[in-house]
């Protein structure tokens, strides 16, 4: 549609050894992977002379996405954009998407094609580039809370809302949930992908950046060379475990969808009924037959956004 696109689709189609490449086709649905990615970037960062944000690259490995971060539009993922939309349109209310302990949102991407009828948003860490803050106050799971509520309450002013998480997302997706109900707003969906309560006591350790560079693989379906980005992603990713670790949980009004990594149950132990405590209402609890980081790969994913979407449409509250 531009000459900036012309360009980046010649570089995208190079660098996948591909004869074309559509405007808004997904560099890693067409075979990309991290070796490939991290030489695409470095094309792109020669060819335009600009850096581009790898958050954007993430969310948007589209050459619409990339043009957009050229062209200085956050709207497409730049780098300060910590929601945006997975999925664009449909009628019906979105469904927001929070980032596990990596920060990162793109292993929620597989989801999109089950959902009918509804935006899906993903939410990632803010700053995730933010630099050492050793020396300022760790904020508490409030306010990162009342941080996300006023983004996502940007893209959705009011109810009913739908939240999801996986792992530690689930935990900050509860939170979310039960400061929705707090300002009179209703929740319709709380679902959490094999996510659990944190155990009394549980102290983190520093999770280092090869560790997070193999969960990004595993989650995201990348992980990036560039060591500065990966160890702000370990550093904001054990500022998280401490703080969701570190709070108490409230209580929501409602019930839970859940859905079990179930090749994980017989070594883990733990089971949806650890939520009781902090739900008022009913644990739907739906088998789904990997381990957990397994549980944001294509396959389980397929069959969670199948049972998610019918989950979805029989909220009285959106019909």
């Amino acid at each position: 549609r531009t000459p900036h696109e012309e360009i980046l689709a010649t570089l995208f189609a190079d660098t996948l050894a591909i004869p074309h490449i559509g405007t808004h086709d997904d560099f890693f649905q067409l075979g990309g992977h991290s070796l490939l990615a991290a030489r695409l970037i470095a094309r792109i960062r020669a060819r335009f002379g600009a850096k581009i944000g790898l958050p954007a690259f993430f969310d948007n490995p589209t050459v619409a996405g990339v043009a957009s971060a050229l062209a200085g539009d956050d709207s497409l993922g730049g780098e300060d954009e910590a929601l945006i939309p997975l999925k664009s349109g449909g009628s019906r209310p979105g469904l927001f998407c929070v980032h596990p302990v990596t920060g990162l949102r793109r292993c929620y991407a597989a989801l999109t094609p089950y959902i009918a009828d509804r935006p899906v948003y993903g939410l990632r860490v803010t700053e995730p580039n933010g630099g050492d803050k050793a020396d300022q106050q760790r904020p508490s799971l409030d306010q990162l809370v009342a941080e996300y509520l006023g983004r996502i309450r940007q893209a959705q002013p009011h109810g009913p809302y739908h939240l999801l998480g996986w792992s530690l997302g689930g935990t900050i997706v509860h939170a979310i949930g039960c400061a929705l109900q707090e300002q009179g707003e209703q929740v319709a969906t709380l679902a959490l992908l094999d996510s659990y309560p944190p155990r009394a006591g549980y102290s983190p350790d520093s999770i280092t950046p090869r560790a997070i560079e193999a969960m990004a693989l595993d989650m995201d379906g990348i992980a990036e060379s560039d060591a500065d980005f990966i160890e702000s992603l370990a550093r904001a990713s054990t500022e998280l475990m401490h703080i969701v670790r570190a709070s108490p949980i409230g209580k929501f009004d409602g019930s839970i969808v859940f859905f079990t990594a179930a090749a994980d149950q017989a070594k883990q132990g733990s089971t949806a009924d650890a939520w009781r405590p902090y739900i008022s209402g009913a644990i739907e609890d739906f088998a789904i037959d990997t381990d957990h980081l397994g549980m944001v790969r294509r396959g389980p994913l397929a069959e969670i956004g199948r049972i998610l979407d019918v989950v979805l449409a029989r909220e009285p509250a959106d019909t």
